[in-house]
């Protein structure tokens, strides 16, 4: 007689579940932390090899000449628009300039004093010229009477040669006379005439000298006042581009120097990425590259920018993009990098990049 089979004995559910940890649990749990893994590195690391941050434009307002803030017209975190007037700076103190005005017309009168006794000079060597001249020709007139007696004795000389009672020395001692004095008036002549054509020359110039000789000053001493009332007037300080006063250097009542920065003001948009090409720098990219650029959020926000422009050369890296240890230091080839539309960034953030090499390349 054969046997009846025997129903088969049920598996615990307790059994089943000791079979499945230990036979297939740890192949899923690996599973599980391999795609987490990937998830991870694909969606918050990035690789270390470009680093980069959003581009801050700051711009200091400065003031052109030494002074006193007499107005602040803004504030810290205060929005401004290009061309609003941020401070009115008073250039110098007004008893300052008063004391320089002084000082000018002192300089003025004491060069008018210089000047009259150059003209009083002037006026005497002027006499003197004139009284050469004159000289001139009252020695030419003597020069004429003795031609003429000079004339004369030739005269008789040649009379008594001819009647045999003179000798002919006489003659020729009386011509030579003569005709030296007649030389003597001709070149006397034309020295007086030269000296004429010039003294005419110098009275005329002498006269116009005389009649303007205070203008000039007086108008040294205008234009200087007008110069020095001009740096009284206080000047206004305009905002060179729209953003937020970031920094505010010095305030109303304080004393600046030229150049001294009075704010500080922030492009509150970011216009470009600055990145760095970490070393070593296998490939150098091009403008035809493009970049990927991820924010540190969450969740994360990315965008792809274009390359702009590329160093010449390594530069130094700012360690607080590099690592926490501040005392790193680190060169890389540096670029500019566009942003995407659609991404904000805020200026100064550290942003993560990566290079998508252009297959055409």
């Amino acid at each position: 007689m054969e046997k009846d089979k025997l129903p088969p004995i049920p598996t615990p559910a307790s059994q089943r579940w000791r079979e499945f940890r230990i036979q297939f649990l740890p192949i899923v749990v690996f599973a599980l932390i391999l795609a987490g893994i990937v998830y991870l590195w694909r969606g918050y690391v990035q690789p270390i090899g470009v680093i980069g941050f959003a581009d801050t434009n700051v711009v200091n307002v400065t003031t052109l000449q030494d002074g006193m803030i007499s107005e602040l017209l803004v504030e810290r975190f205060q929005y401004v628009k290009a061309g609003q007037p941020i401070a009115v700076v008073m250039n110098t103190d007004p008893e300052l300039v008063k004391a320089q005005i002084e000082s000018a017309q002192a300089e003025v009168k004491m060069m008018q004093a210089r000047t009259k006794v150059d003209i009083d000079r002037t006026a005497q060597a002027f006499q003197e010229f004139k009284q050469d001249y004159f000289k001139q020709r009252i020695d030419q007139a003597t020069d004429q009477v003795e031609w003429i007696n000079a004339s004369n004795q030739f005269l008789r000389a040649e009379t008594l040669y001819k009647q045999g009672s003179g000798p002919l020395a006489d003659v020729d001692s009386a011509r030579a006379e003569r005709d030296a004095y007649a030389a003597a008036i001709e070149e006397r002549g034309k020295q007086i005439e030269e000296l004429g054509k010039s003294l005419a020359i110098l009275e005329k110039d002498r006269k116009s000298e005389t009649t303007e000789a205070i203008n000039p000053f007086l108008d040294a001493v205008e234009k200087k006042a007008k110069e020095l009332e001009l740096m009284l007037k206080p000047s206004t300080l305009k905002a060179p581009i729209s953003g937020m006063v970031s920094l505010v250097h010095h305030v109303a009542g304080e004393r600046v120097l030229r150049g001294m920065p009075v704010v500080s003001i922030s492009d509150p948009e970011t216009r470009r990425i600055i990145g760095y090409v970490r070393q070593p720098v296998t490939d150098i990219p091009t403008t035809n590259d493009h970049v990927r650029i991820t924010r540190s959020t969450q969740p994360r926000m990315s965008g792809v920018g274009q390359i702009i422009h590329i160093g010449a050369a390594l530069e130094p890296i700012n360690p607080a993009l590099l690592s926490v240890d501040t005392t790193r230091m680190e060169v890389g080839l540096p670029i500019v990098v566009s942003v995407p539309p659609g991404i904000q960034l805020l200026p100064g953030e550290y942003v993560s990049l990566v290079i998508e090499r252009n297959p055409q390349k």
